[in-house]
């Protein structure tokens, strides 16, 4: 007879999230079982590992971005997209329900080690650099942009422009500061 989980998983991943934003290497099983109210047995039982369980907090952290994206494009134009996006993003990392900054730069240290890790967060980040070339693309089809635009450029200038925010917000930066340089960054975006 199999044992009967005595916690609330969505609770225990919100536990797990908060945990690990300080970075997977910082967050031990005994911070996690400490926690989750657990003892180790119960912790594999439910979770298998620790990698594991990091992969579903990530998993959700990402599948919230995807949807923040989706959202931000509605109806919108790509440079308000990209505005919207951003926005919300230093909104992320810095809210202070957790430390400053973005749960996968702030664990990336671990995360590189992983081949596997790497190779799927590897995935997600260039499913969407792809997704801000295409609207890029499309805008300079539709002329929207200059005919000398180089959509690839500006798709990697958006995912370079989001690193940066998260280490900024890693440094101390404010939301205020955030947003200012999203507006300078699209402001050169307009520019263009």
């Amino acid at each position: 007879m199999g044992r009967t989980r005595t916690f609330d998983l969505e609770s225990a991943i919100g536990t797990a999230t908060t945990l690990f934003w300080r970075g997977y290497d910082q967050t031990s099983l005994a911070d996690l079982t400490a926690g989750l109210g657990i003892g180790a047995a119960s912790f594999y039982f439910a979770f298998e590992s620790k990698e594991k369980l990091f992969r579903e907090v990530v998993g959700r952290y990402i599948a919230a971005l995807e949807a923040a994206y989706e959202n931000a494009f509605q109806d919108a134009t790509t440079g308000e997209g990209v505005g919207t996006l951003l926005r919300h993003y230093a909104d992320v990392v810095t809210d202070p329900a957790h430390i400053p900054g973005c749960l996968v730069v702030n664990s990336s240290p671990a995360i590189y080690a992983d081949d596997v890790v790497k190779q799927w967060l590897s995935g997600h980040r260039e499913a969407l650099r792809s997704r801000l070339e295409e609207r890029f693309s499309a805008d300079l089809a539709q002329e929207v942009l200059p005919p000398d635009s180089d959509p690839r450029a500006l798709a990697r200038f958006i995912m370079t422009l989001a690193g940066g925010i998260a280490v900024e917000a890693q440094a101390g930066a404010s939301r205020k500061d955030l947003y200012a340089m999203i507006d300078l960054a699209l402001h050169a975006l307009r520019s263009k």
